[in-house]
């Protein structure tokens, strides 16, 4: 009617007969040890069985019982004697998170199944690619595909206004591969590739784009091809900015790096003997590398055209020589006039 607690309860009847005096009858009868099954059933964040991590198994005293391994099932199922009891996550997964958390469970009802559930964290970490010019600036609206390494397309992403890319990734392998910048920007077409390995990292990485820049060439002949030295030039973006004076050369060349944009070159001053060329000449500059040459013609001023020039300033200093000698001779009569009135 009765037994230990960690006993079942023998309900059987037990028979026997008295037929001797004084007879010492011995019975037997036995109480099965409370046991119950018990099943651990382990998944990832996800929800997905996972094989394959280990567990040990203590006693309530802390006394070490076995290790046990999930199946592909996700499953661990032991059957025990009455008692407490603690299971102890010892290995996982590479991709998972050790979970360190005891699962304490109790069997004290025979033939019980204890169902019992652990989730480990899938490994991740967060990944930040900053993007910037070769000047260092931050570059907004940059495109980057992200692939596993199998090759996978895994997302599009773009540059936000600080330069920067943000993604959470799981534990793998990956790379990131740019597939369109802007349009002063040369493509980088390097792959960029990471690991995610460990949980909780801030995985940070930086890629540059080189500014699109070439050489411009400005040569400055006369007429018949010769170079002209010492011609100055003013520099122009499109929007009328000032951005320096350059002055031709002993080749009559004017040599520089310009990076993408539109600009014009506006002749200041030219040598003597020539006339001033006026005309602006526009250029633009649109790929990386490259190399943009123009020449520009300066028209000698005739020798006849000169003659006449000479002969109008001499002429001109004549007149003002008179002109002069005039007011000085007339200054002069009307002093003596005065000195004959006194």
């Amino acid at each position: 009617v009765k037994t230990l607690k960690h006993l079942v309860l023998n309900t059987d009847l037990i028979p026997f007969k008295v037929r001797v005096d004084g007879e010492v009858i011995r019975l037997k009868a036995i109480n099965r040890t409370i046991r119950s099954k018990v099943k651990l059933y382990k998944t990832d964040d996800k929800g997905v069985p996972q094989k394959g991590i280990k567990y040990n198994l203590y006693d309530r005293w802390d006394n070490y019982l076995g290790t046990y391994e999930t199946d592909e099932n996700g499953y661990i199922e032991v059957e025990l004697e009455y008692g407490k009891y603690y299971w102890k996550e010892i290995e996982t997964l590479e991709n998972l998170v050790l979970n360190t958390e005891e699962i304490p469970f109790v069997v004290d009802a025979d033939g019980e199944v204890i169902k019992l559930s652990a989730v480990n964290d899938i490994i991740r970490s967060k990944v930040k690619l900053y993007k910037t010019d070769d000047k260092g600036v931050p570059q907004k609206g940059i495109k980057y595909n992200l692939y596993d390494k199998d090759n996978n397309l895994l997302g599009t992403y773009e540059t936000d206004e600080n330069g920067y890319i943000e993604v959470e990734l799981e534990y793998g392998e990956y790379y990131w591969l740019e597939v369109e910048t802007l349009e002063n920007l040369v493509l980088n077409t390097e792959k960029i590739s990471f690991i995610v390995d460990t949980d909780g990292e801030v995985i940070e990485f930086s890629a540059v784009n080189d500014i699109i820049r070439s050489k411009v060439k400005l040569h400055k002949t006369d007429e018949n091809g010769n170079p002209l030295v010492g011609v100055k030039f003013e520099l122009y973006d499109i929007n009328d900015n000032f951005l320096g004076l350059y002055t031709t050369d002993e080749n009559g060349d004017i040599e520089l790096e310009l990076e993408y944009g539109y600009y014009y070159w506006q002749e200041v001053e030219t040598l003597e003997h020539y006339e001033l060329n006026t005309e602006k000449q526009y250029f633009e500059i649109t790929e990386d590398g490259k190399v943009i040459e123009f020449t520009m013609v300066n028209i000698r001023v005739p020798d006849t055209q000169i003659k006449d020039n000479r002969t109008i300033e001499l002429i001109g200093i004549i007149a003002i020589t008179i002109g002069i000698g005039e007011f000085i001779y007339e200054f002069n009569k009307e002093k003596r006039k005065d000195k004959k009135k006194k």
